[in-house]
Formats: structure tokens, sequence, C-alpha cells
């Protein structure tokens, strides 16, 4: 969320939250989740003071991507494909198994891309299940590769190799968890770097995640 610089100071941030966390209880919903940048305290003071727990960091790190970035020999690369609408169900199935939350339309609505500026893929088992998904945006304002789920960090290396194809001789910027060492040192080979901090933040209950999440800074409905 954001409110206009000429309008700060006013509490207008305050009741935005406060009106989200309302929502929140109303609806019985056990939790609210964002993500936001670590070092802007002005927003960190909003969402601590309203309750938010830091529980997650990320890196941004940005890549520029040539062909040396496109390996085709990464583990696992040819078992990611475009994502069809039959996959929505599924991709919700696997969301809600390792993160405990689902958001088909999302989903739907970056398979159908409406806006031709958006792309999904899903990572295929043998038994032609899903086990991971992510998302990406290209667009002059913005390129973007996530949201992604993903069982591990070697099916979301594959998810990664896969969609930064899109992003060839230009930038695309991926928020990562900084514990997930292998997808760090991976993207360092290709080249990434470092750009900002990001923490997720969670207001109620806390639901590790039993894989792995990449987020997106835009809403993936639009």
């Amino acid at each position: 969320m954001c409110v206009h610089t000429d309008h700060g100071k006013k509490g207008i941030g305050r009741s935005l939250v406060d009106y989200i966390l309302r929502f929140t209880q109303e609806k019985n919903y056990k939790s609210c989740r964002l993500v936001a940048s670590a070092i802007n305290m002005d927003s960190f003071s909003l969402y601590n003071r309203s309750g938010f727990v830091p529980r997650v960091i990320y890196q941004d790190m940005v890549i520029n991507v040539s062909a040396d970035n496109l390996n085709p020999h990464v583990p696992g690369k040819d078992r990611v494909r475009d994502a069809l609408v039959k996959d929505v169900a599924g991709m919700g199935d696997l969301e809600m198994e390792l993160s405990g939350i689902k958001r088909e339309m999302d989903y739907l609505y970056a398979i159908e891309n409406s806006r031709n500026v958006l792309h999904a893929s899903v990572y295929e088992n043998d038994r032609h299940g899903i086990d991971g998904f992510m998302i990406s945006i290209k667009h002059p304002a913005l390129n973007m590769i996530g949201p992604c789920v993903a069982r591990s960090q070697t099916i979301a290396i594959a998810l990664m190799g896969r969609e930064l194809e899109r992003f060839s001789g230009t930038w695309a910027l991926l928020v990562v968890p900084m514990e997930q060492r292998k997808m760090v040192e991976q993207l360092y080979g290709w080249g990434a770097l470092n750009v900002e901090t990001h923490l997720k933040q969670v207001w109620g209950e806390f639901q590790e995640c039993k894989g792995i999440e990449m987020p997106s800074f835009l809403p993936e409905t639009g």
C-alpha cells in the first residue's frame, strides 16, 4: 500500500492497516501476512506497532539476463512446462499444503494473461502432479520473477532457470529467502546483485513454510 507524500503524517496509513486487520478479525482469519522493506523504518514502525512480527528475511536480487545465464543444464529444467488452466487446482493444493494459503484467482489471471505481460510455469513430477510453480511479469515498469511455491530449492532453481528465459537481453528482479543458500548461490553464479532486503511480517498465527516461497511486489490479479 502507499500514501501520497502530500498526505503523509495524517494517520492514513494506520487507518488502512486498522481497516485490513478489522476485516481479518471479522472473517475469523487466523493471520494476516505482508512483505515490506526492511530498511524503510517508517513502514516497519507502522506494521510493528500494529502487531506484525518479522518472520522471514528476503534478499532482493537483480540479474542482467544474457544467453550465458540461460544454462540448459539446470537440473530438473526439463520437467518445467507452461502452466495451463487445468493446473490451477493443483497449484492451489500445493500452496495450501506448504504455506497454508491458496490464490487460485491469481494463478488463473497469470495463466490467461489478458494483459500479455504475465507468464506461469509448473514443475511436473513423475506422477504428473505439481511440485512447484512460478509466475513472472515482464512490463516496462517492472520485470519480476515471483511469486513462486516449490517443494525444494532444486525445484525452485529449475523454475527460475525456465522463467529467466523470458528476460533474455534485459533484467529481472527476484526476492529470495535469505536462508535458502542453494538458491542464493545459484543466482550469484548467474551474476545476480543484491539491491535491497525485505521482511515477511505476520499478524496473528505464524505457519512456517514447508518448502520454498518467493513473493511478488504487484497484485497478481492487477
